[in-house]
């Protein structure tokens, strides 16, 4: 929210209303559709703060929302237990906490299964394999990723993990 609020000028009040903040993001993404203050928060960090972004930095508990395998903030339930690192405009590092949580996990699926028949093509579909495998039990657990893939965009000069993997994700026919 700092990174937001610094880099896109906009007044702190235009943060407290959450329809308007939606509309203004999508001015910025139409084809992104944002649906929701998280994903409108997204955006607008996107268009203004990701690419000013040079030395390396540690964006801190972006929206819930948009984190749908990460716990939520103990000081902000509207937040993540997550951080990037962007070095370049790049995100180069994604870490969070696991939600463990079975009856949590498979709420925050179905809210993304929703947001996916909106539209919104980042959104996951629910994974009742996961959410059985956490009703075995999963303890606290947290994990940090990097790797070759990231070090590639770097230099291969790619804002996108997906221009760089080997075998990336094909959708459905």
């Amino acid at each position: 929210m700092d990174a937001v609020s610094s880099a896109s000028g906009l007044a702190p009040s235009r943060f407290s209303d959450r329809e308007g903040l939606v509309e203004f993001a999508a001015t910025l993404a139409p084809d992104k559709k944002p649906q929701s203050y998280g994903k409108a928060l997204d955006i607008i960090f996107d268009k203004f703060v990701k690419d000013s972004i040079v030395q390396p930095t540690f964006i801190t508990n972006p929206p819930r929302e948009i984190s749908p395998l990460a716990k939520a903030s103990r000081e902000n339930p509207e937040e993540a237990e997550r951080f990037e690192l962007l070095v370049a405009g790049m995100e180069i590092a994604n870490a969070f906490s696991e939600l463990t949580d079975p009856a949590e996990q498979r709420a925050r699926f179905e809210e993304q299964a929703e947001e996916k028949k909106k539209g919104d093509e980042e959104s996951h579909p629910v994974d009742m394999e996961y959410v059985e495998a956490l009703e075995y039990g999963l303890p606290p657990t947290g994990g940090e990723g990097i790797g070759i893939d990231r070090l590639t965009m770097i230099l291969a000069n790619r804002r996108s993990i997906r221009e760089v993997i080997l075998f990336p994700l094909l959708r459905p026919k």
